[in-house]
């Protein structure tokens, strides 16, 4: 028995409650699009492209709906995502557990560093700050994004004429526990944002063994410690994300 019990990862024994526990039987896209952005985005780009809701997944709060669109001739499963990093993985888990195969997230991140708002990052590495991530993969300090799927995506971008840097990102549980020594500290173990899922989203990934990155795009900001600075939480961005994922997923 460890001290710390999320040093205890598990790689051995099942588990005991499947991902499809609500034995719905769907058969979702192999490709999905994971967006941290509101219904209000998604169903605006689902009544863009025609979609069609194909799934629906149900938890004491909410029930979050699944939309499958055809853009540029593939079907692409849609789907918001859970803030946090516990219910995004839970989430996340069930669309693999259907079909899914390869996801990219699109959501929020808060600035360490001087940038503008709206720019948008890749997650290259992501600092393990939070729990979800240790029961997916063994206790590390940081956990890196798959490079071929970082590539895949970057160069289909890059096609498009839209170039995205890629960052280490900062993941926390605690939105209000960012205190000014751990910001600092991770600054300097080179953080240029802040966000509350992309760790676990990328162990579960790899535990799982599907395809996975994720798109940021700079909200509030944390790089003046004594000004926190709220802007307008990346509201521009939120739709050209959408945008930009839907050109790199194909």
């Amino acid at each position: 028995m460890e001290e710390i019990a999320l040093k205890e990862f598990d790689e051995i024994s099942e588990e005991v409650i499947q991902a499809d526990m609500q034995q719905k039987g769907y058969i979702l896209p192999e490709k999905a699009i994971f967006a941290f952005l509101g219904d209000e985005v998604i169903e605006k780009y689902v009544a863009q492209y025609q979609g069609q809701k194909i799934a629906s997944f149900d938890s004491i709060t909410k029930c979050f709906d699944v939309y499958s669109i055809v853009y540029e001739g593939q079907k692409i499963c849609l789907c918001a995502a859970w803030a946090g990093a516990a219910g995004a993985v839970m989430l996340m888990e069930m669309l693999i557990g259907y079909g899914v195969k390869k996801i990219l997230a699109v959501g929020s991140c808060g600035c360490l560093v001087p940038m503008e708002e709206n720019t948008f990052l890749f997650a290259e590495k992501a600092l393990r700050d939070e729990g979800t991530s240790f029961h997916y993969q063994p206790a590390s300090r940081w956990i890196h994004a798959e490079e071929s799927m970082l590539q895949e995506v970057e160069e289909k971008l890059n096609g498009c004429g839209i170039a995205v840097k890629r960052c280490a990102v900062w993941t926390t549980d605690a939105f209000f526990r960012e205190t000014k020594d751990k910001v600092e500290k991770r600054k300097a173990e080179g953080c240029e944002a802040v966000d509350m899922e992309c760790s676990a989203l990328i162990a579960c990934a790899k535990h799982r063994g599907v395809q996975f990155a994720q798109l940021l795009y700079t909200a509030d900001t944390l790089a003046e410690s004594e000004a926190y600075d709220i802007r307008t939480f990346g509201k521009t961005a939120r739709e050209i994300g959408l945008g930009i994922c839907l050109k790199a997923i194909i």
